[in-house]
């Protein structure tokens, strides 16, 4: 075992029992369940929330760490215009699959001496060291999973109550 990665590992452990945990529901849906509407926000699809986890994930926090270690970015297998644009469940399941093994090799290198204790900006401006980032990346991918689920909720609720 290689020790200098144990608290990566764990992250990056923690990280794919998220996206997994997302895959699980995902494959309950149908296709035209990406256009459904969040109850309490209507401008916002469970397809745009989808894009958006899948481009914070590739596009987000672990290109910002290659960047902010001044290290070569391993480029994503998908473009940033391309994540918004999707529309197709089993394209974004796919692109969700593939997240873990993208983060496991774009931050190979990663040690635990990188997690500490310096601080970056982020992209939207607040300091954070790797490990909160990579802490950040974890709770964003549960964040969204409350949301859909509390949106399904309320869509099965307004239907049995005949809204």
């Amino acid at each position: 075992m290689n020790y200098s990665r144990t608290e990566v590992n764990a992250l990056l452990d923690e990280h794919e029992r998220a996206v997994r945990y997302l895959l699980s529901i995902l494959k309950r849906w149908k296709e035209g369940d990406l256009n459904k509407s969040i109850p309490h926000d209507p401008k916002v699809t469970y397809g745009q929330v989808l894009n958006h986890v899948i481009g914070s994930g590739y596009h987000g926090y672990f290109v910002w760490i290659q960047q902010v270690l001044g290290w070569e970015v391993e480029s994503p297998p998908v473009d940033k215009e391309e994540v918004e644009e999707l529309c197709d469940l089993r394209k974004q399941m796919e692109l969700l699959e593939k997240m873990t093994p993208y983060a496991r090799h774009a931050l190979k290198n990663l040690t635990n001496h990188d997690l500490y204790p310096t601080m970056y900006m982020s992209n939207w401006g607040g300091y954070y060291t790797i490990d909160g980032m990579l802490e950040h990346a974890i709770v964003h991918v549960w964040r969204h999973i409350r949301q859909l689920e509390r949106a399904e909720a309320t869509l099965i609720q307004q239907k049995e109550q005949g809204e």
